[in-house]
């Protein structure tokens, strides 16, 4: 996906609230490049000048 593609999913008129925050976390995700496990718990991000610091948890599977 190039900017302009992204900047067009950002520019889309969404009436439906959850349906907005969907898409705002989706184009975090893609400017990121964070898992959508993390980006999904934005109150655990900090933005530090030009940087986002993440303390991201690791998923045991058994």
């Amino acid at each position: 996906m190039n900017k302009e593609e992204i900047k067009k999913i950002f520019e889309l008129e969404i009436k439906n609230e959850r349906q907005d925050k969907i898409r705002d976390l989706f184009i975090i995700g893609l400017w990121t490049g964070l898992r959508a496990s993390d980006f999904s718990e934005i109150e655990r991000l900090k933005i530090v000048g030009d940087n986002i610091l993440i303390r991201a948890t690791a998923t045991v599977r058994q």
